[in-house]
């Protein structure tokens, strides 16, 4: 691998953000709670992601994710409480 591919790569990974599975969880839960306040699932996709600080497309990617895992999945909630309504409810 050539000196510039290198300085390349490291670049591209320096740009890229890990989220934790407590902020996508909350992100993905605050979208499934809000997303008759907005026009589209599309709007409030883009309003929370603003404020998580995410782009739409990454959030997008963890609801879809969501949808498709098992709808009694278990988790701890924003209080430490588990909750057995899973993140991956299907939306109606």
């Amino acid at each position: 691998m050539t000196e510039s591919k290198i300085l390349q790569e490291k670049e591209t990974m320096k740009n890229q953000i890990r989220y934790s599975h407590i902020v996508k969880e909350r992100a993905v839960r605050m979208v499934f709670e809000h997303e008759k306040e907005y026009p589209s699932q599309w709007a409030a996709i883009n309003s929370i992601a603003s404020k998580i600080g995410c782009t739409p497309e990454t959030l997008r990617t963890w609801i879809r994710q969501a949808e498709a895992k098992p709808r009694n999945t278990s988790w701890n909630d924003e209080h430490g409480t588990r909750s057995h309504e899973g993140v991956g409810a299907k939306r109606t």
